[in-house]
């Protein structure tokens, strides 16, 4: 379970690295300046991501393969191709979203693990009034 924990893990990283890449890039103008809203934008999606595959599994393993994974496809996107095409491009919200990222999926990884959600803890939170006391 712990290796299939592991490996999901590294999948989720690559795949969210390639659509996350190219979020990254979202900006707007807003008054004559130039906002990246991408990069906060993809650098949640990512984190959120490895949340929940960490509460999913229970345990830090895919928190961590998602975060190699994302490291090795981000790394690769920054490689020139042999036609001189780049996934990620030499740019002030490129270093932003790298370290960022890295930073952010690094603490998320490390991070406790959220209990998981079962119908048993929510019921048992869930009071049914007695009857003949539902008077305030």
């Amino acid at each position: 379970m712990k290796i299939w924990a592991l490996l999901v893990g590294l999948i989720v990283g690559v795949i969210f690295s390639f659509g996350t890449g190219f979020v990254q890039a979202d900006r707007m103008r807003l008054q004559g300046h130039t906002v990246y809203y991408g990069v906060p934008l993809a650098v949640a999606i990512l984190v959120t991501v490895l949340i929940w595959l960490n509460r999913h599994f229970q345990s830090r393993l895919p928190g961590a393969g998602t975060l190699l994974g994302w490291i090795v496809a981000t790394w690769q996107l920054t490689i020139e191709t042999s036609g001189g095409d780049l996934g990620l491009v030499p740019a002030l919200h490129v270093n932003a979203y790298l370290i960022a990222g890295s930073l952010c999926l690094g603490m998320a990884a490390a991070a406790p693990i959220f209990r998981p959600l079962n119908d048993d803890l929510i019921q048992s939170m869930q009071h049914p009034l007695v009857p003949g006391n539902d008077h305030e």
